[in-house]
């Protein structure tokens, strides 16, 4: 990455996607020159305890990458990779895993990945921010 260019990461599991998430990745797009937006998926996982009684649909993280590959197909700067973050309770250790499969998913670049991830990823402060402001403007406060 150039000097003074400016890398975000925008991380969820994304399920279900919805426009909370579509806006929230625009906002982090235009505020970095280079966003990757990071399916983190434990599919397994997430069928047993998400999905279990439940009457919503499960949709496994590839069409979840695709529906976001198709929603970002005009913003060359908007990266989307699907990664594998284990569920076993141990949250460190989860992340540990999670935050290797990222690094190894784009490409290895120290800059990329902040050490302390996920507590300072990017996406998590701007998804909750946006989040409020789009709730705020739909509800007219």
């Amino acid at each position: 990455m150039p000097e003074g260019r400016t890398i975000g990461l925008f991380g969820g599991k994304f399920s279900p996607l919805h426009n909370g998430h579509l806006a929230a990745i625009v906002e982090a797009s235009t505020r970095v020159d280079q966003l990757h937006v990071v399916v983190i998926t434990d599919e397994v996982w997430e069928r047993e305890h998400l999905y279990t009684n439940s009457k919503a649909v499960f949709f496994d993280s590839r069409h979840r990458a695709r529906w976001l590959r198709r929603a970002f197909k005009d913003h060359p700067h908007v990266r989307v990779h699907v990664v594998h973050q284990p569920t076993t309770g141990n949250n460190w250790a989860d992340w540990r895993v999670g935050r290797e499969a990222i690094r190894q998913s784009l490409g290895d670049d120290d800059d990329t990945i902040p050490e302390n991830y996920p507590r300072i990823a990017v996406g998590h402060f701007l998804r909750v921010e946006a989040a409020a402001e789009h709730t705020n403007r739909v509800l007219g406060l």
